[in-house]
C-alpha cells in the first residue's frame, strides 16, 4: 500500500499542484476514477492509468490487464465504459544503416547479425546521421514487446466489448528496455447513478464478487509495477496477473445490474494490492473499519496463506458493501450471471481493517493509516544540463498567467510531423461496433 504504484510517494507532492477542481468537476482525485458533468444530467467517468513494467515483463498480459484494471474502474463508479486510448513508447524498431565503401546495408530482421565491430561501427555512423543506434537485438526485444502490446490491448477490449478509438504511439531509443504504458477508459453514468467507494453502516455486510482468488499477481503493485527495469525483470513474470475480458464483461453486466437494486452501499474494484487495498480505501474514504475472515474467501488454489490472500491480485473481483438485510437480493444478482458473491466480513466503527482466519486475528491496523498516511518525499530536482554548445538554456518557464495555447498548438504540429510518432487507428483492430447512437453522442460531446 505504501509502494509507488499506490500511494505515489515520490509524485504526489508534484500532482498536488495541478488543478483539480472547476465548475464540472463532480468528482477528483480520491476516487476510483475523475468525473465530469457534460450536461443533460449526464458524467463522462475517466480513468488513465500507466502498465509500464509488468508489460516489459510479459507485454501481453500486462497491456491486457491495464486495460482490464481502468475498464473496472470505470464500471465501480456505476458508468459504462464505451471507449479505450492508449499512449504508448517503445524503443526504437526500425532497422539501424551501416554504411561500408558507399553502400547501405539495411540490418533488417532475416539478415545475419552484425559482427562487434560492424555493430559499432552502425552505431557510430547512425549518431553521425542522426539516426536510430539500436543494435539487432535490442531492435528484435523493441518489436516483441510493441507487439505483445498491442496484441493485449486489442484483445482485452474486444473480447469485453469497448473500442480502441484512438491512441498514439512513439518510439525513441530511451524507452528501449523502458516501455510506457498508458491506458485511457471513458464511461458514462447519469448524476444520480453514481456509486462512491465509502463503506458505510457499523454492522453492513462486506461481499466478496467475481473471479475466484489465486496467486497470481502476488507483489504486482510492490515489486514489479514500482520497481526498476533491470535484466531480473523476467524473474518476475508470475507477479503478473492474468486477465479473462470474458468473466469481466459478465462481472460488468452483474455489478451495473446489483446498484440499480438499490442495495449497494459502496464498491471498490480489487486492483493493486488486491483484497488489502480494496478492504483499506473503502474503510477510510467512509471513516470506518472493516472486518473479513479470509476463510470465506473463494480460492482456485489450495493451501494459500493470509499474506497470499490479502496480495493476491487476481483480476475480475470486486469488493462491496451491501444494505443489511439486503444481501439475498445482491447474492441473487450475481447468481445470474454465474459469478461468485459470498459475505466475508462487515463493516465495523473502529476505523480498523482487522482480518480474521478461521475465526482468529491475523492482522490489525488502522485502515486510515494504511491507505493515506504513507511516505511523502521531496526528491532532490534540478534543471538539467545544457548539451555542450548550447547557446542558451533547454527551456524557460512561463509567467503565471501565461496564455500557452499556441505554444501548445506549435506542439501538436510538431509532434505530428516527427518521423517517430504515429497514431494507433490502424494498429488496434475494433471488431465489433458501439452498441448505440447515443453512446457516439455521449463521446462527441466529451470531446467538443
Amino acid at each position: 500500500m505504501w509502494s509507488e504504484h499506490c500511494s505515489y510517494k515520490s509524485s504526489r507532492v508534484h500532482l498536488k499542484r495541478l488543478p483539480t477542481t472547476g465548475k464540472g468537476v463532480v468528482q477528483g482525485p480520491g476516487e476510483n476514477a475523475g468525473v465530469v458533468d457534460i450536461g443533460d444530467g449526464i458524467c463522462a467517468v475517466f480513468k488513465i492509468e500507466s502498465h509500464n513494467h509488468p508489460s516489459f515483463v510479459e507485454p501481453f498480459q500486462g497491456a491486457a490487464t491495464g486495460v482490464g484494471g481502468i475498464l473496472r474502474d470505470i464500471f465501480t463508479m456505476g458508468a459504462r465504459p464505451i471507449a479505450v486510448m492508449d499512449s504508448l513508447r517503445f524503443g526504437e524498431i526500425a532497422a539501424a544503416k551501416e554504411k561500408s565503401k558507399g553502400e547501405e546495408r539495411s540490418l533488417d530482421s532475416g539478415s545475419r547479425p552484425p559482427s562487434a565491430r560492424e555493430d559499432e561501427s552502425a552505431r557510430a555512423s547512425a549518431r553521425d546521421d542522426n539516426v536510430p543506434t539500436a543494435t539487432a537485438d535490442e531492435i528484435a526485444r523493441n518489436r516483441r514487446i510493441l507487439d505483445g502490446v498491442i496484441r493485449g490491448i486489442g484483445f482485452y477490449g474486444n473480447c469485453f466489448g469497448v473500442p480502441t478509438v484512438g491512441g498514439e504511439v512513439q518510439f525513441e531509443s530511451c524507452y528501449s528496455n523502458n516501455p510506457l504504458v498508458n491506458a485511457l477508459a471513458l464511461g458514462i453514468a447519469r448524476r444520480e447513478e453514481l456509486f462512491f467507494a465509502r463503506a458505510r453502516g457499523a454492522g453492513n455486510p462486506v461481499i466478496y464478487v467475481g473471479a475466484k482468488t489465486g496467486r497470481d499477481g502476488i507483489h504486482g503493485a510492490s515489486l514489479l509495477a514500482s520497481a526498476e527495469f533491470s535484466e531480473e525483470s523476467q524473474q518476475k513474470r508470475p507477479n503478473v496477473q492474468v486477465g479473462d475480458p470474458f468473466m469481466e464483461k459478465l462481472l460488468l453486466e452483474a455489478c451495473l445490474e446489483a446498484m440499480r437494486t438499490g442495495a449497494v452501499v459502496a464498491i471498490q474494484d480489487m486492483g493493486a494490492a488486491g483484497l488489502t487495498s480494496s478492504s483499506s480505501e473503502m474503510a477510510s474514504r467512509g471513516a470506518m473499519g472493516i472486518e473479513i475472515d479470509l476463510a470465506r474467501v473463494p480460492q482456485r488454489e489450495t493451501g494459500m496463506t493470509p499474506y497470499e490472500i490479502m496480495l493476491s491480485e487476481s483480476q475480475e473481483r470486486m469488493l462491496l458493501v451491501a444494505e443489511g438485510g439486503r444481501e439475498r437480493e445482491v447474492f441473487g444478482v450475481f447468481s445470474k450471471w454465474g459469478l461468485d458473491a459470498v459475505e466475508i466480513g462487515k463493516v465495523t466503527d473502529d476505523g480498523k481493517l482487522r482480518v480474521l482466519e478461521h475465526g482468529r486475528v491475523v492482522a490489525e491496523i488502522p485502515a486510515h493509516a494504511i491507505a493515506e498516511e504513507g511516505p511523502r518525499y521531496e526528491r532532490p530536482i534540478a534543471a538539467p544540463a545544457s548539451p555542450a554548445g548550447a547557446a542558451g538554456p533547454l527551456f524557460e518557464f512561463a509567467a503565471a498567467g501565461a496564455d500557452l495555447t499556441e505554444n501548445f498548438r506549435e506542439l501538436l504540429a510538431s509532434r505530428r510531423s516527427r518521423r517517430n510518432t504515429g497514431s494507433l487507428s490502424n494498429t488496434i483492430r475494433w471488431c465489433g461496433r458501439i452498441r448505440a447512437s447515443g453512446r457516439v453522442r455521449a463521446m462527441r460531446r466529451c470531446c467538443d
